[in-house]
């Protein structure tokens, strides 16, 4: 650890994730949820692009950081969710699949068609 580190407010919290299991994890009081959201994510092989932190039901700005949201004192239980964009993608994603399939099942029926009158 650095000397400079040494000086600086650490910090005790809960992650929650979507499953209900709880995370404690050591951060900075000033460093950004950014950085904490990143190390849980690279632990747990999420994408931090597909995921948020929410505290009391609102999601939370990664540039704040603890001592911004009075978190010194550990009591309160950042939640991991879902980012809501992530299963909107998924879903569009599988549409998209579906539609891809029926177009490709159809090619595949007229190529026979075709074959027929030539």
């Amino acid at each position: 650890m650095r000397a400079a580190d040494a000086s600086r407010q650490k910090v005790t919290l809960k992650l929650r994730d979507k499953d209900n299991d709880v995370m404690k994890v050591t951060t900075f009081a000033d460093e950004p949820f950014r950085t904490l959201l990143t190390r849980y994510c690279e632990k747990k092989g999420l994408v931090v692009a597909e995921t948020c932190l929410n505290l009391d039901g609102d999601k939370l700005d990664l540039d704040t950081k603890p001592e911004d949201e009075d978190l010194e004192g550990g009591g309160a239980h950042p939640t991991l969710a879902p980012h809501p964009l992530a299963s909107r993608s998924l879903a569009a994603l599988d549409s998209v699949a579906a539609v891809l399939h029926r177009a490709d099942r159809c090619r595949q029926r007229l190529s026979r068609v075709h074959s027929w009158y030539t």
